[in-house]
């Protein structure tokens, strides 16, 4: 038997398992991304505002969201979350207080994240981005309304590669080749990744 994941007010644009499959991460066209525990139906974890979890009785900038979260994910073996909203991408830090033996406590939701850093692409748009969560990888792949593909080393902070008109429309979906962290694969397999776009170029 399944769970119903509901907090989305409108379309989901994109979904990411964890790698120990215990979380689950949704980005929607309500400007807003969720974490949920596996098997619960209540959000684990709201991502609607830029810094930090919204607080109304705080001072602090924090603004929200102002374009839909097209794409969402988790890196670097779970410990980060990536985000894609409007031109620029996000990187966060997130902490899970969760107690399931505790109901106490898990209403009292004390689950938190933070920007660590954000970067702005040359697109007004970044419609997918792709990276690796099975081993320590620096990198994000992301696509763009601009029809390119860009290359984020986040070890560096800076876009490091950029594929002018990768296709002859924007690219909707960015796949990378998740290598196992068991085996050593030939250097190719980790930088082999996939486009999708609704063009024929394939």
């Amino acid at each position: 038997e399944g769970t119903d994941f509901i907090a989305h007010s409108s379309a989901v644009n994109c979904v990411s398992w964890s790698r120990d499959s215990q979380l689950v991460l949704t980005a929607g066209a309500d400007r807003a991304a969720y974490l949920w525990s596996a098997g619960k139906a209540d959000p684990a974890l709201a991502l609607t505002h830029v810094e930090r979890p919204h607080d109304p009785n705080s001072s602090k900038p924090n603004a929200a969201f102002l374009s839909e979260v097209k794409a969402a994910s988790f890196m670097y073996l779970d410990r980060f979350i990536v985000l894609a909203s409007g031109g620029k991408v996000y990187l966060y830090r997130y902490l899970l207080n969760e107690d399931p033996t505790n109901d106490l406590k898990r209403l009292q939701n004390s689950n938190k994240y933070r920007l660590v850093q954000q970067f702005t692409s040359t697109s007004n748009t970044v419609t997918s981005l792709a990276c690796s969560n099975g081993i320590l990888s620096n990198l994000v792949l992301c696509a763009g309304s601009n029809r390119a593909v860009e290359a984020l080393d986040l070890g560096e902070g800076r876009w490091v590669r950029a594929i002018e008109d990768a296709h002859s429309r924007p690219v909707h979906t960015l796949v990378l080749n998740s290598a196992s962290p068991y085996v050593n694969h030939p250097q190719e397999a980790y930088e082999l990744f996939a486009t999708a776009a609704v063009d024929s170029d394939g």
